[in-house]
């Protein structure tokens, strides 16, 4: 499975996680704040990508530092190889997801405006320059 075909099944993996469990987890009370649906979002996506998560040395992180700013979370690529001898951060090869997340109720549109200028970020700056 090449790259391009990797980011569509997880593209679609999130959309169905995000319709179908996020959505039963809303609905049972299971979602408090924004780091419960952060969390929800990583267990099921964990869940539902475990097949291809080993077979293509896939990670999902929480808090990714990634350009300048901390993503939500991130799917990435590690580079495979066994001598981790320093942080696990410098073993990520590529990004092949970013997701923000918000869970408000009413109030002001200021967060989510700053989540989309995280996302015009990481649009418009190459994925080396992370």
């Amino acid at each position: 499975m090449n790259v391009k075909q990797l980011q569509l099944l997880i593209d679609q993996t999130i959309k169905d996680v995000w319709v179908k469990n996020i959505f039963e987890d809303y609905q049972s009370s299971y979602l408090l704040k924004e780091d419960t649906l952060k969390n929800a979002l990583y267990y099921h996506l964990r869940n539902q990508l475990q097949s291809i998560l080993a077979k293509y040395n896939l990670r999902i992180f929480t808090e990714f530092h990634y350009k300048g700013v901390i993503a939500d979370l991130a799917i990435v690529v590690l580079n495979g190889l066994d001598d981790h001898t320093g942080h696990l951060k410098d073993e990520v090869i590529d990004v092949l997801a970013i997701i923000e997340v918000k869970y408000k109720h009413g109030g002001s549109l200021a967060p989510f405006e700053n989540d989309l200028e995280k996302v015009n970020n990481y649009i418009t700056i190459k994925p080396i320059d992370h």
